[in-house]
């Protein structure tokens, strides 16, 4: 049957990844990646490919995430990335997919929809573009995202109404320590619900 055989074959596991790791031929490598039985013999086999068929083949349709996630590393189309980031079932896949993709829009619609907040998260991090954090920052679902996207804004009329409308005291605390804004502070100073956000406006009054 010989390595190639092993490695399609029923035989124990760690014989079939010694032959993936000696197989240099694209083709045989494809057909394991698709086809071995064993899950880490179709990942080490895709962790060698460079055939974006193929990778999109497996990230798209392999019955393991730990397989797919492999696949998405590898993977450079975007097309087939933002796919992934929306569709597959298992969170970590999402994330890697989102790890790699460059459009900021798609990034913003996943930090303020995706059901995992890793996901979300990952997302906010790629972004740089200031109307798509705004966005975010206003609109996400998850008090976290929309924290951390404030983190990285810096348009004051975005953070004066984050500062005056999130639900969170929190996400509106780390708004208020961003603006220099002396009527908006002065407003959250004064009407704030929560004492730290209007203990925190009326000590940046002023300020140098």
């Amino acid at each position: 049957m010989g390595l190639f055989g092993s490695v399609l074959g029923r035989r124990n596991k760690d014989t079939a990844l010694k032959a993936v790791q000696s197989e240099t031929d694209e083709m045989k490598l494809a057909e394991i990646a698709k086809t071995a039985r064993y899950p880490d013999v179709r990942r080490a086999a895709v962790e060698r490919l460079t055939d974006e068929s193929v990778l999109k083949d497996v990230a798209k349709n392999d019955e393991y995430p730990r397989v797919r996630w492999a696949a998405v590393e590898r993977l450079k189309d975007e097309s087939v990335l933002k796919d992934v980031a929306i569709n597959d079932g298992f969170s970590g896949v999402r994330r890697a997919a989102a790890e790699k993709l460059a459009d900021e829009s798609f990034l913003g619609d996943i930090a303020k929809n995706d059901t995992d907040c890793a996901v979300r998260l990952t997302a906010v991090k790629r972004l740089a573009d200031e109307s798509v954090i705004a966005d975010v920052a206003k609109n996400g679902k998850c008090p976290d995202v929309r924290f951390a996207a404030v983190g990285k804004l810096s348009d004051e009329s975005a953070l004066g109404y984050i500062a005056k409308n999130d639900d969170f005291s929190r996400v509106r605390l780390a708004a208020v320590k961003k603006i220099t804004d002396e009527s908006i502070l002065a407003d959250i100073a004064e009407n704030d619900i929560h004492p730290e956000v209007r203990r925190a406006a009326a000590n940046l009054r002023g300020r140098d």
